[in-house]
């Protein structure tokens, strides 16, 4: 140290990466393809795949990540847990991917009225499950619910015992192709089952490049899949288990907002987040997924 002083030199300490969670998502991908065809630099970003959404929140939770891909109901819980979020990035919009699955046996969601469910113990898995049961005029005290990570769903199902089940995909596509009836579908709630990515509130301060590095990346990426580019769906039908057609129908299931959409969206501009935030906590509130006396604002990093 006295040499490094005396020489004049300054040594810098390496910047930390930005540490970005997320589960398996057809909605998550262009930051992995990203990844793969090093369209951001790996000295920022590192991203951790984990097996569930309730994993990432836990992660996230405990300081594991500094970033997580989330639903924004999840969003929305832990922002009135007391976690200083933003959100920055809006990654799609569910149009079919978040469904409910049955037994062939079984014709509607009232057939259900006293069936076992089988649902992740999340945010994501409470709204969707709170959404389908809606439709058919029934509420979660009318069935019987079976807590299940979403890695285990496709094993769940295979039980005598379970009679649906509230998934997503990859799970959706595989559990459909072996015979699972639809009975409710993200297309039938348009614009409910949002996926964002939210960042500590510290974090945007001290990591505003990483997080700029990230979103370059993640733009460059989805232009990949959007133009469904034959080695992006190649690794994605990979890392998913899927054919390259079932991503296809995948992606279909989701709507992508693309850099300028984003951008209006979080800035304020109708739609506006804080009007969707509110939308949304207001259903979970009647759901008694909040309390009612809850008032919850998420800000946003446009980035920009």
């Amino acid at each position: 140290m006295l040499l490094l002083t005396a020489c004049g030199e300054r040594v810098e300490p390496k910047a930390r990466q930005l540490r970005v969670g997320s589960n398996l998502w057809v909605g998550y991908e262009p930051l992995y393809v990203a990844h793969e065809m090093n369209l951001y630099p790996s000295s920022s970003v590192k991203l951790v795949e984990l097996s569930s959404a309730t994993q990432a929140l836990s992660a996230f939770r405990s300081g594991l990540i500094d970033a997580a891909a989330l639903t924004l109901d999840e969003a929305i819980l832990l922002a009135h847990a007391g976690f200083d979020l933003r959100v920055a990035l809006v990654f799609d919009y569910s149009n079919g991917e978040d469904v409910m699955l049955a037994k062939p046996h079984l014709g509607s969601i009232a057939d259900l009225r006293g069936k076992t469910v089988a649902v992740e113990q999340s945010a994501l898995g409470a709204y969707t499950l709170a959404l389908a049961l809606k439709k058919g005029g029934l509420t979660p005290s009318d069935i019987v619910v079976e807590n299940g990570e979403v890695d285990v769903h496709e094993q769940l199902f295979a039980k005598d015992s379970i009679d649906a089940i509230v998934t997503f995909g990859p799970a959706r596509a595989r559990l459909l192709a072996a015979g699972a009836k639809l009975l409710f579908s993200s297309k039938e709630a348009p614009e409910k089952i949002i996926d964002v990515l939210v960042v500590r509130e510290s974090i945007v301060k001290s990591h505003d490049s990483e997080l700029r590095d990230l979103l370059d990346g993640y733009y460059a990426g989805l232009e990949k899949v959007e133009a469904r580019d034959p080695d992006a769906m190649a690794f994605m039908a990979k890392r998913m288990g899927l054919t390259v057609a079932q991503v296809g129908e995948s992606l279909d299931g989701v709507k992508f907002p693309n850099r300028s959409e984003n951008t209006a969206f979080l800035a304020g501009n109708r739609p506006a987040i804080g009007e969707t935030v509110r939308e949304v906590a207001d259903f979970m509130v009647i759901q008694k997924l909040l309390p009612a006396t809850s008032s919850i604002e998420l800000p946003s990093w446009p980035g920009e």
